[in-house]
């Protein structure tokens, strides 16, 4: 469990030690990571790992005699005009929300390759499917969250031959505390103020326990599902009308050629 410190990685890595998994709990924030641990119940253990080095994940990769299941959950979000974003912004948001998934794949890949049946679960978001008109302010989050699930659908073909299933999770309106972890994550590596807390979801919305998504992950995984959503009729809503539209601006609206 990478970034099973708190939000949706707390809530999964409860779920798969409830359906017996052992899991080890790795983070950033050691202390975030002895918390979730101290909530399960099966034997597990806790390490502290920096998503974005590639040797501090393969120093993790070796303490470990086996794996069967890599899940990243790590990610960030800002909310703010395109013409405030600086580059280090942008390398920022790609970092954590691209390159955390490529790393981790990378370190733990040879693991993986040693068990049959080994799966990999990658988080993004619906802000990173084509379904429904982008908030103008969620540049950082929805390019980088669109390139992830660019890069687990290529990853997911490149594995298949291998019997090492992946799966994308996509969460929608769930608990966590992403806007304030991307805050602190903001102040550590862009110098900002960490009470610049923005992306908060809206007061009053009615939101989905950690723990409940991840329950629907354990079952999707014993499925193989390509894709867990909490909100799937929903999305499938979203995703005919977006291809009502692409219809109505591409096909109906082909020049026909000579013979056609």
């Amino acid at each position: 469990m990478i970034g099973g410190g708190s939000g949706v990685g707390r809530g999964v890595a409860q779920a798969l030690d409830v359906a017996g998994m052992t899991v080890i709990v790795a983070d950033l924030d050691q202390a975030s990571a002895d918390t979730t641990c101290a909530l399960l119940s099966a034997p597990t253990r806790s390490a502290q790992v920096d998503a974005t080095n590639l040797s501090s994940l393969e120093h993790l990769a070796r303490r470990l005699p086996e794996l069967h299941l890599l899940v990243v959950t790590v990610g960030v979000l800002d909310m703010r005009p395109l013409d405030e974003l600086t580059e280090a912004h942008w390398h920022w948001a790609w970092n954590l929300n691209v390159m955390t998934s490529v790393l981790a794949v990378q370190a733990f890949l040879p693991l993986l390759r040693r068990q049959p049946g080994a799966g990999i679960v990658l988080t993004g978001s619906g802000s990173g499917l084509a379904i429904r008109e982008p908030d103008p302010l969620s540049a950082l989050y929805a390019t980088t969250k669109h390139a992830l699930t660019g890069y687990a659908g290529v990853l997911r073909a490149a594995l298949a031959p291998e019997g090492i299933h992946v799966t994308l999770l996509v969460p929608s309106g769930v608990e966590g505390n992403l806007a304030a972890t991307s805050a602190r994550s903001r102040a550590a590596l862009l110098g900002e103020s960490v009470d610049e807390v923005r992306g908060q979801q809206p007061a009053g919305r009615v939101l989905l326990p950690a723990a409940a998504l991840g329950e629907q992950l354990v079952r999707g995984l014993e499925g193989e599902r390509v894709y867990v959503n909490n909100r799937g009729a929903a999305f499938h809503a979203a995703l005919m009308e977006w291809l009502d539209e692409w219809h109505h601006d591409t096909v109906e609206s082909t020049v026909k050629l000579d013979g056609e």
